[in-house]
C-alpha cells in the first residue's frame, strides 16, 4: 500500500495555525512560529496532510497522531504496542507563499518522496557537469530544450528520494546512482550509495503547474494510489 497526495499549500490553515487553531502540535507550532511567513503555509499544509493520512490508519484524529521531532532532524512516528510497526512516511514541499506545492506519501514499506519546480531558474548543466554518474551524464546530453530540463530533474527527484529513503548524503548519491530513464521513472542499475538493490523509482510529471516528483520504495510498486488536485502526464 502506498499512497501519495499533492496539492497546492493552503494559506488559510497558516492562518487558522497562528490563531492557534490547528492540528500542529507544540513543538511543530513552535517550529511553524520560527519560520518565515512565506514558509509557513507549505509547512502547516504539509504537516494537516500527513496528520489526517497517518490519522485514517490509525484509526485516531489528526492532531491525536504520535509524531514526534528531535531538533531539526527526521520526524517520525511514536511506536508503542498500539501503533502499527509498518508505517512509513516522507514529505515534500516546493515554491513559497501562496505558489507553494507539497506531496505527501505514506507506506507500508521504506518510502522516499521528492517534489521539485521545473521551472525554477537553475544552471542544472552546471550540476550534471560536476556531479552526476556518468551514464546519467552520457543521457542527459542526448537530449534538447525542455525535454533535457525534465530529464534532470527527473534524475534529481528520483535521486533525493533515494536519499530521502535511505536518510543518506546528496552528493554520494549524485556521484554513485546509475538510473535508467523509463516512461514510469526510472530504474536503478546496481547497489546504490547504501547497498541496497531493490529500490523501486517512479516519477511523475505535472506540466499544468511544471511540477516532478520523484519516489523511492524499498520493494515493489504492487498498489499505489495517487490524490491529488493536479492533471499529470
Amino acid at each position: 500500500m502506498i499512497t501519495v497526495t499533492l496539492k497546492k499549500a493552503d494559506p488559510e490553515l497558516a492562518d487558522k495555525a497562528r490563531n492557534k487553531n490547528s492540528v500542529l502540535a507544540p513543538f511543530e507550532y513552535d517550529r511553524f512560529q520560527s519560520m518565515h511567513a512565506d514558509n509557513q503555509a507549505a509547512f502547516v499544509t504539509a504537516r494537516s496532510m500527513l496528520r489526517t493520512m497517518l490519522g485514517k490508519l490509525l484509526g485516531v484524529e489528526a492532531a491525536l497522531v504520535p509524531l514526534h521531532q528531535e531538533g531539526a532532524g527526521r520526524v517520525t512516528l511514536n511506536q508503542s504496542p498500539e501503533t502499527p510497526h509498518n508505517i512509513f512516511f516522507s514529505v515534500s514541499h516546493t515554491g513559497i507563499g501562496s505558489n507553494a506545492h507539497v506531496a505527501v506519501a505514506v507506506s507500508d514499506q521504506p518510502i522516499g518522496i521528492d517534489l521539485d519546480d521545473v521551472t525554477r531558474r537553475i544552471d542544472w548543466q552546471r550540476i550534471v557537469d560536476r556531479h552526476f554518474h556518468p551514464a546519467n551524464r552520457a543521457y542527459l546530453a542526448t537530449l534538447s530544450g525542455n525535454k533535457a530540463t525534465q530529464g534532470f530533474f527527473r534524475y534529481w527527484t528520483l535521486i533525493e528520494a533515494m536519499v530521502k529513503l535511505e536518510d543518506g548524503k546528496l552528493l554520494p548519491y549524485l556521484h554513485g546512482c546509475e538510473i535508467k530513464l523509463n516512461k514510469l521513472g526510472g530504474e536503478l542499475v546496481g547497489p546504490g550509495p547504501e547497498g541496497a538493490a531493490n529500490i523501486g523509482l517512479r516519477a511523475n510529471y505535472f506540466a499544468s503547474e511544471g511540477l516532478m516528483f520523484g519516489l523511492a520504495v524499498k520493494g515493489g510498486f504492487e498498489n499505489m494510489d495517487i490524490v491529488t488536485e493536479l492533471p499529470y502526464e
